[in-house]
């Protein structure tokens, strides 16, 4: 029969490598802290919402336009899309042409936290993808964040925003234009073990006149960082337990001498 020393066991726990999995409730499990969970969306065909996301605003389109490629003929409807590059279907990007209003719309990523620990900041990066440009130079953000379906908070930052490129009609491009955008997000309050979290992009009614741009999002990373007290946590069960096994290797030896 084996002997398990807790502090040793939890060590070991940490260290593991962890997985992205999926909820029934609709939400990704932030299964460990300082481990990328990765949406790529690939295989997405755009004929419905990404799995464990949702939408709000009037400006979010309610219809799917199913998969717009690069080598799709210009659409004039506000549609939200699978956006692919005319070489491949299966690597997509989500996007969505909103409508031109000042009514806001938002894509909301659903996670929960299952790290055990108490998560202080947030640590996310993401690709702003355009397929087509209209006549607004519209913008693709990261606004803020909410924690169990609360008030929303800010993100508090201006560097995460793109703007898409614009043109006097509408034009699909030859090429998907892309560009990486990233955020680190100090949590006003903790999110506890359990808890869940909701993160909000941000598509902005664009400068100019007519229609919006095909704007999208990809490559969605997202690291949890747990709170500094936790940290002294853990290693100090691992610390414990690294001294339980000393002592039990100690006596070993000593009774194998004796």
């Amino acid at each position: 029969m084996k002997t398990f020393y807790p502090g040793v066991l939890m060590t070991a726990v940490m260290c593991v490598t962890l997985f992205n999995t999926r909820l029934a409730l609709g939400q990704v499990s932030i299964s460990g802290t300082g481990v990328a969970i990765v949406e790529s969306f690939d295989g997405y065909q755009g004929s419905a919402l990404p799995t464990n996301f949702s939408s709000t605003g009037n400006a979010f389109p309610a219809t799917s336009g199913g998969v717009y490629s690069t080598s799709t003929p210009y659409s004039d409807s506000n549609r939200y899309y699978a956006f692919q590059s005319s070489t491949s279907a299966t690597s997509s990007a989500f996007g969505i042409r909103r409508a031109s209003s000042d009514s806001p719309a938002r894509l909301i990523w659903n996670l929960q936290n299952d790290t055990g620990a108490a998560v202080s900041a947030l640590a996310v990066s993401w690709d702003a993808v355009q397929v087509a440009s209209a006549g607004r130079a519209t913008t693709l953000s990261l606004t803020g964040y909410s924690i169990n379906g609360g008030s929303v908070s800010s993100v508090g930052l201006t560097s995460t925003s793109f703007t898409a490129a614009t043109s006097a009609t509408g034009t699909t491009f030859s090429t998907l234009s892309s560009q990486p955008q990233f955020a680190s997000i100090a949590l006003g309050s903790a999110l506890l073990p359990g808890a869940s979290l909701q993160l909000f992009w941000s598509w902005g009614q664009g400068a100019g006149s007519g229609s919006n741009a095909h704007l999208g999002i990809d490559n969605i990373s997202l690291s949890a960082i747990p709170e500094p007290s936790t940290y002294g946590l853990f290693l100090g069960a691992g610390a414990l337990g690294l001294v339980a096994y000393r002592r039990h290797r100690k006596k070993a030896v000593s009774s194998v001498a004796g």
